[in-house]
């Protein structure tokens, strides 16, 4: 069975996302963003969980989700 999505992202993830989907490692997400690499990862892990992401590369999908949402 796949997940569906729980709720919207917080503002944080969003910004995350979307400097995921820039291209962006998680050192530089983090610099940009005046928090460490782990937290960059635990919003990323949040952020693949609401999107229902179960597998696969999460930057990939969240990439993805970024530019449907943008269009």
């Amino acid at each position: 069975s796949s997940r569906r999505p729980c709720r919207a992202m917080t503002e944080r993830e969003t910004e995350v996302a979307a400097l995921i989907a820039e291209g962006l490692t998680d050192k530089e997400i983090g610099a940009r963003l005046g928090i460490s690499e782990h937290t960059v990862g635990v919003h990323a892990s949040h952020i693949a969980k609401r999107l229902g992401i179960l597998s696969g590369n999460t930057r990939v999908h969240i990439t993805r989700h970024v530019l449907k949402t943008a269009a």
